[in-house]
């Protein structure tokens, strides 16, 4: 594959994290496989850093920590070479979940050396890494998460001009967008307008994983996807104890595909497959923690009921989408009218990533009533709400099911939003954005 490797992206991210390894705190930083967490760190440390880097894939690593006559220390002097006392040093632990017994040692070499050398802790799996730090580094550790390209990164990645001043999604993400704002951030971007919108249809179809997107082609980044699943299966799945056979879990995963962006129903899952509900809700909560798919609940300020409601689904990453379910022609996509599920993932996405490590309280979900009523996606920020409805089209759609929510909640709604392919509008009747989804 042809990768310009030299090819560094600044992530959003990289801030918020030279934030936390100033203020004396171990960094847990978690993601998918192949979402950039080992470049991000290579590239944040500055000079001045001295940079020691261990790989728990090394099962002879994995033995010298797990030995209680060597542990971490011994392994940090064998894989690194450099002493412990040296200043402004950081010690890089990689697939950290794959070895438990790291984070105690860490928090006493932490403790013991006066915080000093830092630690930044990074994983594939949240499933032992959020659990176990959060247990051992108590009032240590910061939490992380990185996810593959946002569109403000892909876009960058892709050599179009992009001022991240100029999004969006950081005035949505806040609910601070005004009809001024609006239209500042949209004469800013309109030059670009059909470059941009080339490059939303291309992460509709291929995803937005850093490898590949900078891939040269569609046979690369097909290759780069097709081996991102079975590095998956080998790598994340088949080391859990959790996970007894992989071929139903690799029927699952396939089987899923067809439901992106769309309800699903454990019973249904189960029936297709030919194993019991217990097994496939256990297959999903991987699914989660292995950051490979999302889940939302419907909107609902009764918890029983939202929980008894059927939830909605998204692969983290449409490339993924497309290749499990062998569909790589945006033509058909469109014709067939899939592209709509593709978008809404997209923008699903797109929010998870820009919260995901804001520490208000919010939440997503979705609304749908039995009246026919349906709002694709609403933002909660510390209980203000914003519905969005999501729309491949570049024509203003009709507003019935937004409107009936906003009525239903009154007093809590800042704003209504709709994403759709056109030009930023406001309409100051219904208090409703009309949002270009290609300035996000």
């Amino acid at each position: 594959m042809s990768i310009n490797s030299i090819h560094y992206i600044e992530r959003t991210i990289t801030p918020l994290l030279n934030e936390a390894l100033e203020k004396d705190k171990i960094i847990v930083l978690l993601g998918p496989r192949q979402a950039g967490k080992t470049t991000l760190v290579h590239h944040l440390l500055p000079k001045n850093r001295l940079v020691g880097y261990i790989n728990f894939d090394d099962l002879k690593i994995r033995q010298i920590v797990e030995d209680p006559n060597r542990g971490l220390v011994e392994a940090i002097r064998r894989s690194v070479g450099i002493n412990l006392d040296s200043p402004n040093l950081v010690i890089v632990l990689d697939e950290c979940q794959k070895c438990p017994a790291v984070f105690d040692q860490v928090k006493l070499m932490f403790d013991a050396h006066n915080k000093s050398p830092r630690f930044i802790l990074t994983g594939s799996s949240s499933l032992e890494l959020h659990s176990r730090s959060a247990e051992s580094l108590a009032g240590r550790v910061r939490q992380f998460h990185l996810s593959p390209f946002n569109f403000s990164e892909y876009l960058t990645a892709q050599s179009v001009h992009n001022n991240n001043q100029h999004r969006y999604m950081d005035s949505l993400k806040n609910q601070t967008l005004t009809e001024e704002i609006g239209k500042e951030i949209f004469y800013s971007i309109i030059q670009s307008k059909d470059i941009r919108l080339k490059h939303l249809d291309d992460m509709l179809i291929f995803g937005s994983f850093p490898e590949c997107a900078l891939a040269e082609g569609k046979q690369d980044k097909m290759e780069f996807l097709t081996n991102y699943r079975n590095t998956y299966i080998e790598k994340d799945i088949l080391p859990l104890s959790l996970v007894e056979h992989w071929k139903p879990y690799d029927q699952l995963l396939e089987l899923l595909g067809q439901y992106n962006s769309n309800t699903f129903l454990i019973k249904d899952l189960a029936k297709n497959i030919g194993i019991s509900d217990k097994t496939i809700k256990k297959y999903l909560v991987i699914l989660e923690k292995t950051m490979l798919v999302k889940i939302l609940s419907i909107y609902s300020k009764n918890t029983k009921r939202r929980l008894a409601k059927a939830p909605k689904l998204y692969f983290s990453d449409m490339g993924i989408t497309s290749l499990l379910t062998e569909s790589f022609d945006l033509p058909t996509l469109r014709s067939t009218g899939a592209i709509g599920d593709r978008l809404e993932s997209f923008v699903v996405n797109e929010f998870f990533k820009a919260t995901e490590n804001d520490w208000r309280p919010h939440s997503l979900s979705f609304w749908r009533t039995s009246s026919n009523y349906e709002v694709d996606l609403v933002y909660s920020l510390e209980g203000r709400l914003t519905p969005i409805e999501i729309k491949y089209s570049m024509e203003q759609p009709r507003l019935k099911s937004i409107l009936a929510f906003a009525d239903e909640q009154k007093k809590r709604i800042v704003y209504n939003c709709v994403l759709y392919r056109g030009d930023y509008q406001f309409d100051r009747e219904t208090n409703t954005h009309f949002v270009p989804i290609w300035g996000l």
